[in-house]
């Protein structure tokens, strides 16, 4: 049986699209949690504390106890990591598949709009920042920094002292740096539209756990499109700059 005295004092849910990184760090610093070895104790007990200082957003293979202490659900706690996109994918949902399903497509490093801080009550990192095809902010029309906008730091994902919002190399208020504004209005809505896939993929859909079949019905789609245009797979293939075995496997709904 679990007694509300077991979650922390301070346990906030998650924000919308809010990463599993940012949500432990806040986690922490709202109760006074100083180092990622004490987190890992009381959110990760059963699991090596090298696992938990390695969490980049990818689902773990078990919550452990963050269900408890955080008084929330694991169905909650997904949407804060590439389990949703992985399960469209028909891929793995284990931590490393994931990893490698991803690897090239997101980001090692924190990517972050300083304009987006200004806004939140609270403040928060973005899911949707990782993702290196996003390279700007659609609401604020500015460029997503990499760096600390004061010390040009890369910053890391999940790093102590837990303080969300500030560079842990040289503490200070990433909501100070400035990020370049695009004047382009084509890559603004370019922009708008990654965003909207990005949160498509993020978010949890009833057809997910049908995600095989779907591949497959999609893939036949492909096939049948191509056919209509009386366009040859290996003329496809040239166009998209893949390979004719690429374009087979899609057809076929090779998930």
């Amino acid at each position: 049986m679990t007694y509300y005295f077991d979650a922390l004092p301070i346990h906030p849910k998650p924000e919308y699209l809010e990463s599993l990184t940012s949500y432990l760090m806040r986690l922490a610093e709202y109760n006074g949690i100083s180092s990622l070895d004490g987190l890992s104790a009381i959110c990760f007990p059963h699991q090596d504390r090298r696992i938990t200082r390695g969490i980049a957003d990818y689902p773990p293979a078990s919550f452990g106890t963050l269900t408890i202490v955080a008084a929330s659900t694991e169905e909650t706690l997904r949407t804060t990591t590439f389990f949703h996109l992985a399960v469209k994918f028909g891929r793995s949902t284990l931590p490393q598949p994931t990893s490698r399903f991803l690897s090239g497509s997101v980001s090692q490093y924190l990517r972050y709009c300083p304009v987006c801080f200004t806004e939140q009550r609270k403040r928060y990192y973005l899911l949707s920042w990782r993702f290196l095809m996003l390279t700007c902010c659609h609401k604020h029309t500015c460029r997503l920094l990499e760096t600390c906008g004061h010390c040009d730091a890369l910053i890391p994902l999940f790093a102590s002292p837990f303080k969300v919002g500030n560079c842990p190399t040289c503490q200070q208020n990433l909501q100070q740096c400035a990020a370049a504004s695009i004047g382009d209005t084509a890559k603004v809505e370019v922009a708008s539209h990654v965003h909207d896939d990005i949160l498509f993929l993020l978010t949890p859909q009833l057809w997910e756990a049908d995600s095989k079949s779907i591949i497959r019905r999609v893939g036949r789609q492909f096939a049948h499109l191509r056919q209509m245009k009386r366009c040859t797979a290996v003329e496809v293939a040239n166009q998209i700059g893949v390979t004719l075995t690429v374009i087979e496997g899609m057809e076929r709904g090779d998930f």
